[in-house]
């Protein structure tokens, strides 16, 4: 079914944010902040200085150096995963060298084509001139009718030369350079790598590479000059061989992976042949210049076209075609994209980018210093951002809100303070190597790295006393990652890098197989199940194969787009895309479709929906979104001040919020509809220290020294402390002096739950490392869990003689559910389900007959036809483009329902309903209804002044409520209520949770157990009692009213939700949904940034229920996305879309059935979750998200997917959110302030650890 997945906007999203929340970093562009961001770290404003001369990269379509005009195409053929120098096979074309001729034919430079050529100054006229010291040359002769050595040019790959000028008896780099010549005629970067080379000519070629830890690479040249053989210090080698006009006609590694390429007469380079045996083909002009790539198939990729003066004029790429025009005069490229669009770029006579104006007429202005480091930056707005450099290194940075931050040096030009506008301060420590070994914040606190001979991380020490120790194989792949306590990994590595096989503390093992250019094509988890994959000639994935050999297959266009997906049913998905590449439909196998517009910047303009309904955005010069027009023509605007902070939000009935700030993007006051305010104060770290609300309540959040989430936070009437272990993982929350604890396996799985009475429940899992068993006193189970080849639940069996079977079709939709006697097969509660092809149930089959829902083209519900004798009447609806309901209809009674421009109803029938200034439903025509500035439901009276009233604690949770003179306390496990206390402590209700989101197993109350029993949809159908009998059953309408109430206090009804019976609401955490309303009673609580987000549905009906298609969907958050448990790894939590995955349907355990398309999510997402993932959203609404949970090496335990090849995804996003204090900063800030602050393999290790350690699929 077609959804905008929400999912993906918040990945998106969070993936900003983790980078955000690390610490002081350098440069980094950020999005705007509301509400929801006070809980973040405070980070500074900085800046991106633009220190890459091509202005935007310079580069454009496939790419095109606008700035002369040369087409350049990179290419890898064969690469052996390393350390560099690492042993690989690349060339570059550029069509400004098409002259040149080397190994790869003419325009082709070779990574290893290295030159050394001495340059001798001529002799004055009349004769020589008496030699001078500085003319005294290292190993060289000088012929006698020269003057003396003038220098060396070495000739770098992609065509670039350097001049070391001979001076004062030493060799003089150009001014900025990052190389070094010595008199050995060494050449060396600043970064470690150095080169030698042979012979004693004036022209030499590089033989050996090497860096300072031993990595070294030996290239061997035949007698004739030709290099043949690269190999490095573990004799991995590439061999390469030559056609009779000594071109390389072939090269081939040690493993028999091999490439060939062919030529034409005059030396082009016509024809790559990669290792899967796919062809590339080039063709030339008479100037050797690419016109055209294509591949086997003669699919034509790109062509180029060029003027008299070797610049390309127009390029076809992907379809798209790219002009160029240039004015060498006024040193000016115009360029237009294939959507119309223009970008005149100016350059300077160093050919750096001074003017970019966009196509709308925006300009950016930047102002360079002798080093070519942009100095003065002008935006789009008129903006000014400073930088401040002493040579290379960048020292201050002064923004256009005047903020300051600076930073210190090391000689060698590596990072070693930076501190913040506020006066928070960073530190880092390295080793005579380069080596950061330790980083220290503002408070303190350390990260130390021991490194080995080899310059790989040994150990990492962080300020808790926790060590992780990394052992290496030989080639230098990690082979052991081990914790303080014992627990340690394992991996293995074929010889040119992939990973082979991972295997846990436990001893369950992951394998990986690979074709020969290094993609995966097999998948096996700890249950031998089996995944695979296939590829295209252009390398993207043609199918996916499930372990019950179900294929989901993939089709692309001439130009390797996702064009359709075909399920295991036969059902497609197609895409379509415009001439720049940006996708404009998708189209369900119903065939409804979601359109999108763009504008001349590649943004999303519109989006118009199935049936017609269209959302606009407009956008600001800074490409921030500053308008949204919804379906029905209402607005909702935004301002940003000069460094793009949103400082007011108006809303289309005129209301708004308002924010200010210190240094940073978290606001420091905010101003509510209301007029009222809350102020936010932040520690050195950028640590949430108080919140202060407009009545003057006191928020206060303290901290560990080592995490970035509260371990106590305290307003009145509620206080929560968390006690971590070393591995951060929560053992003990103290809720107001009661205590829940938890124990954890070698995994970081939860082993036990005790509560506050002190039982417990404890949890076994099969080597998938799902469920199997929950065991209340560790006696019998109280529920056992099965599951098939696939990782989905098939059978859910109780202590009292029930269970629930579960049945899925081909493409792991649930189609039948089974509720029965486990002895006598005594049928309890069935049903079955049909799909539609857009995958909406439109029949359920129960045992009191057939049910049928009708959909419209959005996939709401429009008709339920219930049959003989069901409690509840037919139902119809329609709605307005935003999903607002028009009327309805139950049997014969019709209902007129108007909303204003808020999308707020205002009237239904009879009834009339009021909110108060920030969208709360304060009367829904007969009770009325009171909220706290959290939007918060707080009290209620209703028409016969009975009366409600709830407190929450400091993590949003309701924990008491008092329904007319009963009083009520919830004890949480996290988001899930697991006890109730009466008003004097005495118990009322225990409750054990299964593996699902609001899933209870069972509830025991006044001693009596009660078992639950569900549907597809996770609504409860009914009780059973110890014995098996049912207690009694549940019946609701389309949208979940129930029949009647609990008659033994049962709370959780449709889709598992609590039900507050007095009220006729459901408690959905972040908000009270009305099932007589179909919709929430608040509007979407997610913050302001991602409702910027085009595409967002929060940017559409912020009071939806799950779309209207309550029968499919659920939202158990109140965040109108579902929140779904990714395995059987308690709250480990992914965003996904509304679509609610019950017992294993897309994917209950890990994604083990999840659609491909599906499964194919945001990696950072995915790592945002392993790591962070033990709080629920509601939680983290609160915290701000980035506390270390267990070990970095847990940190994606059942959440990557290696098998889709997200595999650099997954390591990107673990790379920013490993949370360990010091190491994630210093990745993010590589490379910043033009120094590069950490050593490359330092972030690699971290990556792995964090993430190599996936789940079962």
């Amino acid at each position: 079914m077609i959804r905008w997945s929400f999912y993906q906007a918040l990945c998106a999203a969070m993936a900003v944010l983790l980078l955000l929340a690390i610490a002081p970093r350098a440069f980094s562009v950020d999005h705007p902040w509301d509400t929801w961001h006070v809980y973040f770290p405070s980070v500074p404003d900085i800046p991106e200085p633009d220190n890459d001369r091509d202005d935007d990269k310079q580069e454009d379509a496939d790419p095109i150096l606008s700035a002369e005009g040369n087409y350049v195409y990179p290419h890898t053929d064969l690469w052996i995963k390393g350390r560099n120098p690492a042993l690989k096979i690349r060339r570059v074309y550029d069509s400004m060298y098409a002259w040149y001729l080397g190994p790869f034919g003419y325009g082709w430079s070779f990574i290893y084509d290295i030159t050394f050529t001495k340059v001798y100054r001529p002799m004055m006229a009349g004769g020589g001139r008496a030699a001078e010291e500085s003319d005294k040359q290292p190993d060289t002769k000088t012929a006698s009718f020269w003057g003396g050595l003038g220098g060396v040019i070495i000739r770098m790959p992609e065509g670039k030369s350097i001049f070391f000028k001979w001076n004062g008896g030493v060799f003089e780099p150009p001014a900025g350079s990052k190389y070094t010549l010595d008199n050995e005629l060494v050449l060396k970067h600043k970064d470690g790598i150095y080169y030698k080379f042979q012979g004693s000519d004036d022209v030499r070629k590089v033989s050996f590479i090497g860096n300072a830890y031993g990595e070294a690479l030996t290239l061997t040249y035949d007698n004739s000059g030709k290099l043949i053989k690269v190999a490095d210090r573990f004799n991995r080698f590439i061999n390469i061989s030559y056609n009779l006009n000594n071109k390389i006609s072939s090269v081939t590694d040690f493993t028999g992976r091999s490439c060939s390429y062919d030529y034409d007469d005059e030396g082009n380079l016509i024809a790559y042949t990669n290792p899967c045996g796919y062809k590339t083909f080039y063709a030339y002009n008479a100037e050797h210049r690419i016109i055209s790539v294509s591949n086997q198939s003669g699919q034509v990729w790109l062509s180029n076209t060029y003027n008299q003066w070797g610049k390309v004029i127009q390029q076809i790429h992907l379809g798209g075609v790219y002009t160029f025009e240039y004015d060498t005069m006024n040193k000016r490229t115009t360029v237009t994209y294939p959507n119309g669009g223009q970008w005149i770029k100016k350059w300077d006579d160093s050919r750096r980018n001074v003017e970019s104006t966009d196509p709308y007429g925006f300009k950016t202005i930047r102002e360079w210093d002798d080093f070519s480091n942009a100095a003065i930056i002008t935006n789009k707005r008129g903006f000014v951002t400073n930088y401040e450099y002493e040579g290379a290194n960048l020292v201050r940075i002064i923004n256009a809100a005047g903020a300051i931050w600076t930073a210190t040096h090391t000689p060698e030009g590596k990072i070693s303070t930076f501190t913040s506008q506020e006066g928070a301060e960073m530190a880092w420590d390295y080793d005579d190597k380069g080596n950061i070994v330790k980083i220290k914040d503002t408070l303190n606190n350390e990260t130390q790295f021991v490194w080995n001979d080899i310059g790989r991380i040994q150990s990492i020490i962080r300020d808790n006393g926790d060590t992780t120790n990394i052992t290496y194989n030989e080639l230098g792949y990690i082979e052991k990652m081990e914790d303080s306590s014992g627990r340690a990994y394992h991996l293995e590595h074929d010889g040119v890098g992939n990973l082979l096989k991972t295997t846990n503390p436990l001893g369950h093992t992951r394998k990986f197989e690979y074709d020969p250019m290094g993609r995966i094509t097999a998948f096996i988890n700890p249950m031998n199940q089996r995944k695979t994959f296939s590829y295209n000639q252009n390398g993207g994935i043609t199918s996916i194969t499930d372990p019950l050999n179900k294929k989901w297959i993939y089709e692309y266009d001439n130009y390797n787009r996702l064009i359709r997906i075909l399920d295991p049913l036969g059902d497609a998905t197609t895409f379509g895309y415009d001439a720049s590449g940006n996708m404009t439909l998708i189209r369900d196998a119903e065939g409804g479709v979601f359109s999108y517009e763009y504008d001349l910047m590649n943004r999303v303009k519109s989006i118009t929906d199935q049936r017609g309904g269209k959302v606009e955005y407009q956008y600001n010069a800074m490409g921030s979104l500053e308008k949204i027009t919804d379906a029905r023509g209402n607005n909702t605007s935004v301002i940003y001040d000069s460094i793009e902070r949103v400082i007011s939000t108006v809303y289309a009935d005129a209301t708004k919020e308002e924010f200010t700030y210190g240094s940073g993007r978290v606001p420091i006051t905010q101003k509510l509809r209301n007029n009222t305010t809350i102020s936010y104060q932040h520690d050195p770290l950028g640590r949430l220290i108080k919140r202060i609300m407009p009545d003057g309540e006191v928020w206060d959040l303290a901290y560990d020294c080592c995490t970035l989430s509260p371990s106590r936070v305290e307003k009145p009437g509620s206080v929560v402390t968390l006690l971590r272990d070393p591995d951060f993982r929560v053992i003990e929350a103290d809720m107001n002096g009661v205590k829940v604890k938890y124990e954890y396996d070698v995994l970081g799985r939860r082993t036990k739950l005790i509560y506050p009475d002190n039982t417990f429940i404890t949890y076994e899992y099969d080597a998938a490392g799902k469920v199997t068993k929950i065991r209340p006193q560790g006696g019998a189970p109280v529920v056992s869990y099965e599951y098939d080849g696939a990782g989905r639940r098939t059978r859910a069996i109780m202590a009292n003689d029930t269970q629930i079977d579960y049945v899925y079709d081909a493409i792991g939709r649930i189609v039948s559910v089974v509720n029965r006697r486990t002895t006598s097969g005594a049928l309890l509660w069935t049903f079955a389900y049909t799909y539609d092809r857009a995958g909406n149930r439109k029949i359920v089959t129960t045992s009191e007959g057939i049910h049928r829902f009708t959909y419209d083209a959005l996939n709401q519900i429009i008709s339920a036809e219930r049959p003989e004798g069901f409690p509840f009447a037919d139902e119809s609806f329609t709605y307005d483009p935003m999903g607002n309901r028009l009327t309805s209809q139950s049997g014969v009674d019709a209902v007129n329902w108007t909303a204003n421009n808020m999308n707020r109803y205002t009237q239904a029938g009879a009834l009339n309903f009021n909110y108060d200034v920030a969208g709360n439903m304060t009367s829904d025509g007969s009770t009325t209804f009171a909220f706290n500035p959290d939007n918060l439901m707080i009290s209620a009276v209703a028409a016969d002044a009975k009366t409600y009233t709830s407190n929450y604690d400091v993590l949003m949770r309701r924990y008491e409520t008092n329904f007319d003179g009963v009083k009520t306390r919830y004890i949480y496990d996290f988001e899930n209520v697991i006890a109730e206390y009466d008003e004097g402590g005495a118990l009322k209700a225990r409750y054990i949770h299964g593996t699902l989101f609001d899933e209870v197993v069972r509830m025991t109350r006044g001693g009596v157990d009660y078992y639950y029993h569900y549907d597809a949809l996770g609504s409860v159908v009914g009780l059973t009692n110890s014995l098996g009998e049912v207690v009694e059953a549940y019946k609701y309408d389309t949208f979940g009213k129930p029949q009647a109430p609990s008659s033994v206090q049962n709370p959780h009804l449709f889709a598992g939700a609590r039900y507050d019976a007095p009220l006729g609401l459901y408690y959905n955490r972040a908000r009270h949904y009305s099932p007589a309303l179909g919709r929430f009673m608040q509007e979407e609580p997610i913050p302001q940034m991602l409702r910027l987000i085009p595409g967002n549905e929060a940017t559409f009906n912020i009071y939806h229920y799950v779309q209207n298609n309550p029968q499919l969907f659920r939202d158990p958050s109140g965040y109108s996305y579902h929140i779904k448990m990714v395995g059987d790894d308690f709250y480990h939590y992914e965003v996904v879309d509304d679509k609610e995955d019950a017992p294993g349907e897309s994917g209950d355990n890990e994604g083990a059935s999840e659609k491909p398309e599906d499964k194919q999510k945001d990696c950072r997402g995915n790592c945002m979750n392993g790591c962070m993932g033990k709080r629920t959203a509601e939680s983290q609404k609160l915290f701000d998200k980035m506390s270390p949970m267990f070990s970095a090496v847990e940190c994606i335990e059942g959440a990557a997917d290696f098998a889709a090849g997200g595999v650099v995804g997954v390591i990107g996003g673990c790379a920013a959110g490993a949370a360990i204090p010091g190491l994630s900063d210093a990745g993010v800030q590589a490379g910043e302030f033009g120094a590069g602050i950490i050593n490359h393999r330092s972030c690699e290790v971290e990556c792995e650890m964090s993430c190599l350690f996936g789940g079962e699929f």
